[in-house]
């Protein structure tokens, strides 16, 4: 994620329902706007969501799905954990170059490779 160019700031997107949400909560009937943002605001309010387009849930992964994702296959995890072979793929990622980095940390914690016994 990176800044704008213009003022350095964060765009922050908000998509689907929580936009509706967050539009109905900000541009009420009545509220002090720009015209063109009380515009916007209702062509927002007035979204639905189409026929057939899906939900996307954002389950929050826990440390034994994580166990279960670094264990076993693609394949496998996504059987066991009832996700989709994208959503298990894309969490691997990151958990395998975290644990490829702990591996590191430790191993040049261990004072047997820098010191030989007495």
């Amino acid at each position: 994620m990176s800044r704008n160019k213009r003022d350095d700031a964060f765009n922050v997107m908000v998509m689907r329902e929580a936009a509706v949400e967050l539009v109905t909560t900000s541009y009420y009937e009545g509220c002090l706007a720009l015209p063109r943002k009380a515009d916007a605001a209702l062509r927002v309010r007035g979204w639905r969501r189409p026929r057939g387009m899906r939900r996307v849930s954002s389950k929050r992964w826990t440390a034994e799905e994580d166990r279960v994702v670094l264990d076993r296959t693609v394949a496998e995890a996504v059987r066991v954990l009832g996700r989709t072979p994208s959503s298990v793929s894309m969490h691997r990622w990151p958990l395998l170059t975290d644990e490829r980095i702990a591996r590191r940390v430790r191993a040049l914690r261990d004072p047997r490779l820098f010191y030989e016994p007495l």
